[in-house]
């Protein structure tokens, strides 16, 4: 169905097609018509809410369930059930090995300002951030990750930067940071 609307990607995979500012394309009447057609029958979906993402992913970092289900349940009603039951079961199961891996592709460096904390100080610093974030379904694996200094890691996530495969660059209200280090992510056209 999607292939079948008129706006059209040059991303090499269907899922970056879906990431930030590239998902941003007009729809036109046929188009609303297609999508339209396809919602036919379809059961009304739960109220979308999102926790506070930031205190969820570091909770899911720390493998801590407890505190996700405190945070689950501190959220008004309205959290779709099949998103509960992936943050309980599926979310904390990450691998400490990818953040490992990227720490030494890259000497610890953050992938957004270069910040050199292993340099500075002797201790990788840098946290490992999801491009697609693990809470909302993303892989846990360094295809989908980068690595952001602690001040990076905060705005990206309170700002809800998306990220642009095309551009390879977190997208923020009022300007974009390319990544200034990457030799792991696929560029899409």
């Amino acid at each position: 169905m999607i292939r079948s609307l008129s706006c059209r990607t040059e991303a090499k995979l269907l899922a970056h097609a879906f990431q930030g500012y590239a998902a941003v394309r007009p729809l036109t009447l046929e188009d609303h018509a297609i999508l339209s057609a396809a919602a036919v029958g379809l059961p009304l979906e739960a109220r979308a809410r999102l926790a506070a993402e930031d205190k969820l992913e570091a909770e899911i970092l720390l493998g801590n369930p407890e505190r996700i289900e405190k945070l689950i349940r501190e959220e008004d009603a309205g959290m779709a059930r099949e998103r509960i039951e992936y943050l309980y079961r599926t979310a904390p199961a990450r691998s400490r090995k990818n953040l490992e891996a990227l720490q030494e592709m890259y000497e610890g460096h953050c992938h957004l300002c270069g910040w050199e904390p292993v340099r500075l100080y002797e201790q990788a610093l840098c946290q490992g951030h999801h491009l697609h974030w693990v809470s909302r379904g993303g892989e846990d694996g360094i295809e989908n990750m980068v690595l952001l200094c602690p001040s990076h890691h905060v705005a990206v996530h309170r700002c809800n930067a998306p990220f642009d495969y095309g551009e390879l660059a977190f997208f923020f209200a009022n300007h974009r940071e390319p990544l200034q280090y990457n030799a792991h992510l696929p560029r899409s056209a």
